[in-house]
């Protein structure tokens, strides 16, 4: 017997993002897919068997997040031993298969898969863009569903040394006895802005002479990406420590 909602979910659940360059030293924190597992039928039991081909990218991990379970009481194998909760993160190895247990016959389980960390190594395959898109078998029990994430695009080496950037792009001097204040100094920068580990956006600059004050930001490791007038993005890792 096939599921009614199946064939639904293979040709209309599709959401296409912009592509995504994935770059040497740049933190990565994205969503690259999202999934509901219907409840119903397969209770007590794996209710679908979720494949995920993706490829290992050194210092990148690849995670569920639970967003909803909508009252269903569900388990991941491989997986935590307690019950599924909103927010809970599962993560897995590249090219894992991973299955749903459902234990009864209600709700459905919504989650998103991310990618989050630091690229380390050039040349490495990684999601080109974000794909809601996955083939299912159509079958009741157990269903299994394979996403349909493109893998063509590869890790891009640093836009430039630290070495190179760290003596003509910028410095960090002390503001006040708990805060830093980053200066740009390359005349042809045009924008600046600071991203966290996680990717964040935290200032912003698009003054001929950007200063940032950081004296609110947490201590830890950042990213200073700088634009030229003529379209070169400088990036520099810096840490930030009072």
């Amino acid at each position: 017997m096939m599921k009614p909602y199946a064939l639904l979910l293979t040709l209309a659940c599709t959401t296409t993002l912009h592509a995504q360059n994935w770059e040497v030293g740049i933190p990565v924190d994205i969503q690259i897919s999202t999934i509901t597992v219907y409840g119903g039928g397969c209770a007590p039991g794996v209710q679908a068997t979720l494949f995920m081909p993706l490829l290992p990218v050194d210092g990148i991990t690849y995670y569920y997040r639970v967003i909803n379970t909508n009252g269903g009481t569900y388990t991941m194998v491989p997986g935590p031993a307690n019950v599924l909760n909103a927010g809970d993160t599962v993560h897995f190895p590249t090219t894992q298969i991973s299955e749903v247990y459902n234990a009864a016959n209600q709700g459905g389980l919504e989650m998103e898969v991310r990618a989050e960390g630091t690229p380390t190594t050039a040349g490495q395959t990684h999601p080109c863009a974000s794909n809601d898109l996955w083939l299912s078998n159509l079958l009741l029990c157990n269903e299994g569903l394979t996403s349909q994430i493109s893998l063509g695009c590869e890790t891009q080496p640093s836009t430039v040394g630290i070495d190179e950037v760290s003596t003509t792009l910028a410095f960090i001097a002390p503001l006040a006895a708990n805060g830093f204040q980053l200066q740009v100094l390359d005349a042809e920068v045009r924008m600046v802005r600071v991203l966290d580990a996680q990717g964040r956006v935290v200032s912003t600059s698009n003054s001929a002479t950007p200063r940032m004050d950081l004296s609110t930001q947490p201590d830890g490791v950042y990213v200073l990406q700088a634009e030229r007038t003529g379209g070169q993005v400088l990036t520099q890792r810096f840490v930030l420590a009072r």
